[in-house]
């Protein structure tokens, strides 16, 4: 009886082994941009540990991008055409799964969201279940500004600039100092005409923000262009 024990507590540990060292390579090639060997290697992971969510959110990841890198060539085959499909449906199913196998992790629910968000425009109703995971991350995570910042960019992806300002809103009353969320609301201020509260959160932000930032040289150009719009 002992014996049975050993051998099936080393089997046990044997998988969970196997699982993370093919995780980790996965996320290696991933890097690397190997995505076909980043997702043949997360299936080896999945196929000792399938309980894992966090596994189930990696391939959700791998497969959406590797279907983005198929769709940028020129030409697409029957056969390359047929792999994008199914390669989305498993991000979106992956993603799914991680949430059923963890409904509390926040995580979980960005990835499912940020997936369902990237679908816009390819798959009716996208936008309803991007935010319902947006939602779902957000009531696990109350206090919590990108998640804000993240939700408030889907709104704004639907030109939805009053939503949006209510979300990227929250999110600087969450975090005062946060430059990005200053910017985004700033942005959507310019959208809906408020051209002096967009000047005040874009000038928060580049106070916010160091000068060698990417970005920041684009952002003072929006700003000064407001301002001339004032003379």
């Amino acid at each position: 009886m002992a014996v049975l024990f050993a051998l099936f507590l080393s089997l046990g540990v044997y998988r969970i082994f196997a699982a993370e060292f093919s995780h980790r390579q996965a996320i290696t090639a991933f890097q690397k941009q190997d995505l076909q060997r980043s997702y043949n290697l997360e299936l080896r992971a999945l196929s000792h540990l399938s309980w894992q969510d966090q596994y189930h959110t990696s391939l959700a990841q791998i497969s959406f991008t590797w279907a983005n890198q198929l769709a940028s060539k020129q030409d697409l085959t029957d056969e390359e055409r047929s792999n994008i499909q199914y390669l989305v449906s498993q991000a979106i199913a992956e993603a799914k799964r991680a949430t059923d196998l963890s409904p509390l992790d926040v995580g979980n629910w960005e990835v499912l969201a940020q997936t369902y968000r990237n679908l816009i425009g390819f798959a009716q109703g996208a936008e309803d279940w991007a935010a319902n995971a947006y939602l779902q991350a957000i009531n696990l995570d109350l206090f919590n500004p990108v998640l804000r910042v993240n939700f408030g960019g889907l709104f704004y992806q639907q030109q939805d600039f009053e939503r949006a300002i209510e979300q990227f809103r929250a999110a600087v009353n969450l975090k005062n100092n946060f430059a990005n969320a200053h910017y985004n609301l700033g942005r959507a201020y310019t959208e809906t005409g408020k051209t002096d509260l967009a000047i005040t959160e874009i000038e928060t932000a580049l106070r916010l923000t160091p000068e060698d930032t990417p970005g920041y040289e684009e952002a003072k150009a929006i700003l000064e262009q407001l301002k001339s719009q004032k003379k």
